[in-house]
């Protein structure tokens, strides 16, 4: 991390100097345009006063000698055949640079101004460069690429110290820790991948702990049946009447047929814990969804509360499969009632399915997702199922970008509740 910082500052450094570069040549010549345009100003007008004076040479010496007190500055008059050259196509009180240089810290200059056919003023100028000048150069070179680096270096070690937090963070995931957390950035962008991370963190949580459930309690679902085989199969070898053995050969059939039904439900879950799983979502009219739905359970105890038409954007396997785990769970613990409803507020389409059970207490609420749980004995073996098929609606609301609830249900047991945003 030490490393990238420094290419960035080394880096930062490199544009900054041909930035700085680019930028003093421009204004070079903008500085040397401006000293142009004075001292050749200035020699015209010299040159305008002598000529004036031309009839007295006194006078024009005066004049000379006036225009030269500054011992920067020297103006002397010239024979015209030595700068011929210089004078092509130049009419009187022209004037003409022959030499300029503005190097660092002195200028000079020389401007020769046209008098007439046969002589020129020649003005001399070496001094040190303007004051504002200097200064404006050594900012360049000097004052403003530190005080660049200055700002750069802040900015830069905001940055190299969240991605440091991050890089930190991410090692302690990788040695399993997966509670980490990052300090809240105050860039947008930042905290907005922080939150990607924490997100992501919680799902490999999760991946974790069910991964641990799973591996944990499909030993002992497995165990039931293959007991009950076992025991079939042991009394089925010593049992002579056929009555007996048509019923211990049941006895396997049912214990096969409950291995094919949770093996069948391992196999959902496993699917929908997959990353990336996609699904054709389309338009759904829920009370004619609804409605078939119940149709084909056939069961007097399931009735559909519906107050309006509403349409979901959802694949319509995936609800199904989500709606017969609810539904089903709810005919194991239900005793004469169960309502499946849906609404929509404008902001979210809501499904739910509550029995008058014998309901769910709150502490068991968050447990009862996931794989193979098991809560008070009013929810046990008994009402049958293997502890899938919530944790499988959990998995498809997610998947479809919802979210699941259990709540209080009015009938008296609990009350499953799926929702999803409307866009």
């Amino acid at each position: 991390m030490k490393r990238l910082f420094v290419q960035f500052l080394l880096l930062l450094l490199s544009i900054l100097l041909i930035w700085s570069i680019i930028f003093l040549s421009w204004e070079d010549r903008v500085y040397k345009e401006s000293l142009v345009y004075d001292y050749q100003s200035h020699a015209e007008l010299i040159a305008l006063t002598l000529l004036e004076f031309e009839d007295s040479h006194d006078a024009r010496q005066r004049v000379l000698a006036l225009h030269s007190g500054d011992p920067s500055t020297t103006v002397r008059i010239v024979k015209n055949k030595e700068y011929s050259d210089w004078l092509v196509d130049l009419e009187p009180l022209q004037s003409v640079v022959m030499t300029i240089d503005i190097s660092i810290p002195s200028d000079e200059l020389s401007v020769l101004a046209k008098l007439s056919e046969q002589e020129s003023l020649l003005l001399e100028y070496t001094g040190d460069a303007d004051a504002g000048y200097l200064a404006y150069a050594y900012a360049q070179y000097l004052v403003a690429p530190a005080l660049l680096i200055l700002m750069a270096y802040i900015l830069s070690r905001h940055v190299f110290a969240f991605l440091q937090r991050l890089k930190i963070a991410i090692a302690e995931v990788k040695n399993g820790n997966y509670d980490v957390t990052i300090r809240e950035p105050r860039t947008l962008e930042f905290k907005q991948l922080r939150d990607d991370f924490l997100t992501l963190t919680d799902q490999l949580k999760e991946a974790q702990i069910n991964q641990q459930v799973f591996t944990g309690a499909i030993g002992h679902e497995l165990r039931t049946p293959l007991t009950r085989m076992r025991l079939a199969l042991d009394m089925l070898d010593a049992e002579t009447d056929s009555a007996a053995q048509a019923e211990l050969r049941g006895e396997l059939d049912s214990a096969l047929i409950e291995m094919q039904l949770m093996s069948e439900e391992v196999v959902w879950l496993a699917k929908y814990n997959q990353s990336g799983v996609d699904f054709l979502a389309e338009s759904i009219r829920l009370d004619e969804f609804l409605s078939e739905l119940l149709e084909e359970l056939a069961d007097s105890r399931l009735h559909l509360h519906a107050r309006e038409p509403v349409t979901l954007q959802i694949g319509a396997a995936l609800l199904k499969h989500a709606l017969l785990n609810l539904i089903g769970n709810a005919q194991r613990y239900a005793n004469d009632q169960i309502v499946v409803a849906f609404n929509s507020n404008g902001l979210a389409v809501q499904i739910s399915v509550e029995d008058d059970g014998p309901g769910i207490l709150e502490q068991h609420r968050e447990k009862i997702f996931l794989p193979y749980a098991r809560i008070e004995e009013s929810r046990q073996r008994d009402a049958g199922g293997w502890g899938l098929g919530l944790a499988i609606v959990s998995r498809i609301t997610k998947l479809t970008g919802g979210k699941c609830q259990v709540s209080d249900s009015e009938l008296g047991g609990a009350k499953f509740t799926l929702s999803w945003q409307q866009a």
